[in-house]
């Protein structure tokens, strides 16, 4: 087993048990802050950050990893008068059905394009791997900080 996932996976049964005993005594605003000094991002943050980065190097051809047929580059051609995408966002070809409307939010691809236009067109534009992951973090945390109610889901 590897080392470095034994240290992960302590951190985080650690900072577990932090927080069931922080939860008892101390507010979500007040652990957050606390979360924030040890820069440990909340766990499901965390993997959003993580598909956002492995995505970046999908988008950029950092890896053998192609996208999907369904997600295309938007070419700027739309239906409405104006529109909030830029040529960095990704459209889908598929919906998901009325009848099964989270058939998809399971997949890579489809639930981490909605995270991937949801970011700033500054961030998105960042070819760099580690500048993105840097700037997108820092994103993370100001929007928990300024929402610490809705920030865990």
């Amino acid at each position: 087993m590897n080392l470095q996932y034994l240290r992960d996976l302590n951190d985080i049964v650690l900072c577990c048990k932090l927080f069931l005993k922080l939860s008892k005594t101390v507010s979500l605003d007040c652990y957050f802050r606390k979360c924030r000094q040890a820069n440990i991002l909340p766990l499901s943050v965390r993997f959003d950050l993580n598909d956002l980065v492995l995505f970046h190097r999908v988008v950029y051809n950092d890896i053998p990893l192609k996208l999907p047929d369904y997600l295309k580059f938007f070419d700027g051609t739309s239906r409405l008068r104006s529109t909030h995408l830029d040529r960095l966002c990704l459209v889908s070809d598929t919906i998901p059905k009325a009848s099964a409307p989270n058939l998809l939010k399971k997949s890579f691809f489809y639930r981490t394009h909605s995270l991937w236009n949801s970011l700033p067109h500054e961030i998105r534009s960042i070819q760099c791997k580690t500048l993105f992951r840097t700037r997108v973090e820092k994103l993370l945390w100001e929007l928990i900080m300024s929402n610490p109610d809705e920030s865990i889901t």
